[in-house]
């Protein structure tokens, strides 16, 4: 189910949500920047959807330049059925955070996205410098499918039902949306 991979809505701001149900859990997902900034986004994302890779090659850097660590990021996977390497590319992910190099791993995933395959994952895994004998037993470990199928339940849990999703201090956005509408959002946190 769900809708998969969605651009920017129509109307930036209005495509803003609700706030979210009780939180969102973040116990075992990737994190970039301070653990105190006034600011944390969550993002659900499936390294197999276009838009997701849209953001975090064009408007991921954007804001990581300008907002910096006042603004902490999570990573949550969030696949779709009808991506079929979206499930491995996830659990690859998992197996780079586990050795400290989620970021370095989603960037070079996301920016060849259209050659997503097991030895692309694999050749990423080893050119980002992952322990491959740790790597593969990671991938072969049913933790790591658990921690992977928790990540989808709490996307269904939270009606995650396109990605990418965003709560932004709890604030529901959907979409890639571009630097202007995330500056209004941001904007007033800061200030701005």
């Amino acid at each position: 189910t769900g809708t998969s991979c969605v651009a920017a809505p129509a109307g930036g701001l209005a495509s803003a949500g609700p706030e979210a149900p009780s939180g969102v859990d973040i116990s075992n997902d990737p994190r970039l920047g301070s653990p105190t900034a006034p600011v944390t986004i969550v993002e659900f994302s499936d390294f197999q959807c276009p838009h997701c890779a849209t953001f975090h090659a064009e408007i991921f850097p954007a804001l990581r330049s300008l907002y910096g660590d006042q603004v902490r990021w999570v990573f949550v996977n969030r696949f779709f059925p009808q991506h079929d390497m979206a499930e491995r590319a996830a659990m690859a992910g998992e197996c780079a955070a586990r050795q400290g190099r989620f970021w370095e791993f989603a960037d070079p995933v996301f920016r060849d996205q259209q050659n997503l395959s097991r030895g692309m994952l694999d050749d990423v895994a080893e050119r980002i410098g992952l322990d491959m004998a740790s790597y593969g037993a990671c991938m072969d470990n049913a933790e790591t499918a658990s921690e992977v199928a928790a990540d989808q339940a709490e996307g269904e849990r939270l009606q995650v039902d396109g990605t990418p999703t965003f709560f932004i201090n709890g604030r529901r956005v959907v979409g890639a949306q571009p630097v202007e509408v995330w500056n209004q959002i941001l904007g007033p946190y800061f200030g701005r």
